[in-house]
């Protein structure tokens, strides 16, 4: 015997069921009942006929989502078949139920009430003696009362009719009559103006307070976005380590928060606060966590809460798939809860459709994130756009999360020092075969360049056609993150871009020591001290070529402007789209010259060196100008 009690807002309708089998849902037929079971119907919120299970077996109450529906939830938390403890609340949609198992009661026999008093019987009145009937007296009274004659009051005459007024009676009407010709609509004016005012008012106060929602909607996506990439690092480092959570619960905060410490460098903190029911702390989102059954994929969900300041200004929901490591902003919520209904969808045949939707959505920058969170330490190095076009967003490229490719180096520079065991080799290169997954992955070290370089060269003699960027991080004396810097470039195959024809960063040598003298002589060229200088060729060119591409591109859109409209009498519309033409090509030379002035922060040698390899990728006007 069970309890149901349907919440209902302030309203609460409870239920008793005897039988052992509780089907929720909205049947449409009494055919669809199952034997031996009751139903209890919720009509109005698109339930299928058999949408939840209730099983009483003895003191054990079990509850199984029949329509993986993942608006059904145990506790706040999603499931498809569980054990329900006493007093437990099932979310159907937008109703709670709470489930109790009732105890039987036998009801006591009534007892009989002692027997009241009764009152004392009222006593009869006594009949009045000799008493003179009230009609005699009135006659006797109407016989002694003299007799008077009616007369009637004289005619009133015309001429005390049409005598003259009074002054005050005239006076007086002379200004009842002033009163009434005054205009009906003065009052309405009056109740106009109040209303306008009144009206004003709230609209400022609306428009406030719409702001301020709009305000704090922003935060708490600045917020959840943070946390966001956290947990993907966290799982990422428990995929690349091979750890598993129990009960496979990858939303676990402790599971999380242990994995995400080891990502994190150390004497550092995260924000990322999870409840046990998923809920971020201080914003409203909710985490969602999607795997696949090899557990080689997974896809992790920000979701607004259900509330009214998200009816008021829809937020978005956040995605970061393990594929590509981008955080992206959905906005069509609906169309992914439909992708997201089913359980195992990574394993489905939706893998597909949900692919395509993220990748059509508009992507977060790390350094928007770095500046939006107000922590630079999401801010990969800037040259990293221009070197590798993309890779600026991808979350495990964050100098925040350092340790993750730091503790690769120090494997490999232990590999370096010494033989590692045939188990410890063996580990590394599972590790690197991993790490393919990751491309473009930034190689951040602490330590000193020379160590980070030794790594690299290690890390070539297992993977030689691997290519790595190693940078470097400097810190202030307080341990606060400061900036970070390419040191090493190795490049890979990479797309061209749109403008370009062939891409510009070419590697100039690949860093690995073979027996092959070509190789060791180009180790040797690196080595020396104008390799600095090298990377700054490299990274000047990938400016010059970009600039003059886009500049030529924005030139030709100009020309062929002016060819199409020269003989055409809208002379108006060619003259703006040449001032926006100019425009556009003034925002790109800015943009070279912020490009120029990021590499001159980084540049450590001789500025005549530096100003010489401007001039010969031309470039020096920027510097000048700057």
């Amino acid at each position: 015997m069970i309890k149901i009690t349907v919440m209902n807002g302030r309203e609460e309708e409870s239920t008793l069921f005897s039988e052992a089998i509780v089907i929720i849902g909205d049947p449409k037929d009494e055919r669809e009942k199952e034997a031996g079971s009751e139903t209890l119907s919720l009509p109005g919120i698109g339930l299928k006929p058999q949408h939840v299970k209730i099983t009483i077996d003895g003191d054990k109450v079990t509850v199984q989502n029949l329509a993986n529906d993942p608006f059904v939830t145990l506790n706040n938390l999603p499931f498809y078949k569980k054990e329900a403890p006493q007093g437990a609340i099932l979310r159907i949609r937008e109703r709670d139920l709470k489930l109790e198992r009732a105890k039987e009661f036998t009801s006591e026999p009534a007892q009989p009430k002692a027997q009241e008093p009764l009152p004392a019987p009222l006593k009869k009145p006594e009949p009045q003696k000799d008493r003179q009937p009230e009609d005699e007296i009135l006659q006797e009274e109407i016989i002694r009362a003299p007799k008077k004659k009616l007369e009637s009051p004289p005619p009133i005459s015309d001429a005390d009719t049409y005598k003259d007024d009074d002054p005050l009676i005239e006076e007086e009407s002379k200004n009842w009559m002033a009163h009434l010709n005054v205009s009906p609509f003065r009052h309405v004016k009056l109740y106009s103006l109040f209303l306008m005012v009144f009206f004003l008012v709230l609209s400022v106060v609306g428009v406030e307070a719409y702001l301020r929602a709009g305000e704090k909607s922003d935060e708490d996506e600045v917020k959840a976005a943070e946390s966001l990439a956290d947990i993907a690092m966290a799982l990422t480092y428990a995929q690349v380590y091979h750890f598993a959570p129990q009960k496979h619960n990858w939303s676990d905060p402790v599971f999380i928060q242990n994995n995400l410490l080891a990502t994190l460098p150390t004497g550092s903190s995260s924000g990322t606060i999870l409840n046990c029911q998923g809920d971020f702390s201080g914003c409203a989102y909710f985490l969602r966590v999607y795997t696949s059954n090899d557990l080689s994929r997974f896809l992790i969900v920000a979701h607004p809460n259900p509330t009214f300041l998200q009816w008021l200004i829809p937020k978005s929901a956040l995605v970061v798939d393990s594929d590509s490591m981008e955080i992206r902003r959905i906005r069509n919520v609906k169309a992914m809860n439909r992708l997201l209904t089913n359980l195992n969808t990574l394993d489905g045949i939706n893998l597909s459709q949900i692919t395509d939707l993220i990748k059509n959505e508009e992507v977060i920058t790390l350094s928007y994130l770095a500046k939006m969170a107000q922590k630079p330490e999401f801010q990969p190095p800037r040259v990293l756009a221009f070197m590798r076009p993309g890779a600026e967003n991808l979350i495990y490229n964050a100098p925040r999360y350092h340790p993750f490719g730091d503790a690769l180096l120090k494997k490999a520079g232990n590999f370096a020092q010494g033989p590692l065991s045939s188990h410890e080799l063996q580990m590394l290169q599972s590790e690197l075969e991993i790490l393919k997954k990751f491309p473009n992955l930034v190689l951040y070290t602490t330590h000193s360049i020379e160590e980070g370089k030794s790594a690299v060269n290690a890390l070539k003699k297992i993977g030689p056609n691997e290519r790595y960027l190693l940078a470097s991080i400097k810190y202030d004396p307080k341990g606060r993150f400061l900036s970070s810097k390419i040191e090493m470039d190795h490049e890979r195959k990479v797309k061209p871009n749109l403008f370009i024809k062939e891409s510009p960063f070419v590697a100039k040598a690949e860093i690995f020591e073979l027996p092959n003298p070509k190789v060791s002589q180009e180790i040797a060229y690196l080595e020396a001290p104008q390799k600095e200088s090298s990377l700054l060729d490299t990274q000047l060119k990938s400016i010059a070529d970009t600039r003059v591409q886009n500049i030529q591109r924005l030139k030709q859109k100009a020309y062929q402007a002016t060819d199409d409209y020269l003989d055409r009498p809208r002379a108006k519309r060619l003259i703006g789209i040449l001032k926006k033409t100019r425009q556009e090509i003034q925002e790109e030379e800015e943009k070279a010259k912020e490009a120029v002035y990021e590499v001159s922060l980084e540049w450590e040698g001789d500025f005549e060196q530096f100003r010489a390899a401007l001039e010969s990728h031309g470039l020096k006007g920027l510097l000048d100008a700057s």
